[in-house]
């Protein structure tokens, strides 16, 4: 464990030595365990919004609209019905386990499909990389993608999301309202932007991304000693595939 956090350590305060000292006998049982649990913690953070009464009440008016949209409206006795069982006990606890459960397993999911991803990418510039190392310097730099969910949820739960949720009135305000931006989207308008034109925003501005990229593309060269020009074509490539997953996910969350 010390040995771990010591190395976290070298890695953001001088990469070139922290970086060069992974190999495929570096242990990654802590730092993968502390990652999921700084995700679960990022998750926990907004639970108090989607256990609130606001929640309930913008998934209650996303559904009216989308059954209207069918031809079948909802009547005001079956929307109270619904808000009243999103808002019973047993349903808080199911969205409370569900949430908790599915942002670490989720983020699991995408850190095994970003490593493979990794992998066919530098296979395709010509690139060693060794599985078991490639793993271990995803686990390493990955910290700071949960620093940067953690932020987000912070800024989130400690703004005026309330009234936010009160004004929900399509899948795309919700899933904004849930995420707040430390980005340049934060003063863009998803309305005139377009809900893809603010997230491709978000993740071309948001500071971690780059943070995340460049230490990737440090990485490459210092822990698996590719040449500068492989390395940094196969950061670019990465980046534009792993953003446009991202824009791929929001999409389907629509």
């Amino acid at each position: 464990m010390i040995n771990s956090i010591a190395l976290w350590k070298e890695i953001f305060s001088n990469p070139q030595n922290g970086l060069s000292r992974i190999d495929k006998d570096t242990k990654i049982f802590f730092p993968l365990l502390i990652v999921l649990l700084l995700m679960a913690l990022s998750t926990a953070l907004i639970l108090p919004i989607i256990q609130s009464p606001e929640y309930s009440q913008a998934l209650v008016r996303l559904q009216a609209a989308d059954m209207a949209e069918k031809g079948s409206p909802m009547s005001r006795e079956q929307m109270e019905a619904m808000e009243r069982q999103l808002s019973s006990p047993q349903v808080k606890t199911i969205t409370t386990l569900s949430s908790l459960i599915g942002g670490v397993v989720g983020y699991i999911l995408m850190l095994l499909v970003t490593w493979l991803l990794l992998k066919l990418i530098l296979v395709s510039v010509k690139a060693e990389a060794p599985m078991k190392v490639l793993f271990r310097i995803m686990v390493y730099i990955a910290l700071i993608s949960v620093v940067q969910a953690l932020l987000k949820n912070i800024i989130t739960v400690s703004g005026n999301w309330e009234r936010y949720m009160r004004m929900v009135q399509s899948k795309e305000d919700l899933q904004i309202a849930l995420s707040s931006p430390i980005s340049l989207a934060s003063v863009v308008s998803h309305e005139k932007a377009g809900i893809t034109g603010y997230f491709l925003i978000d993740a071309v501005t948001d500071v971690f991304n780059w943070l995340y990229y460049i230490f990737l593309y440090l990485a490459l060269r210092w822990t698996l000693n590719i040449e500068k020009r492989k390395a940094l074509t196969a950061t670019i490539i990465s980046a534009i595939v792993f953003i446009g997953i991202g824009l791929l996910f929001s999409m389907i969350a629509r």
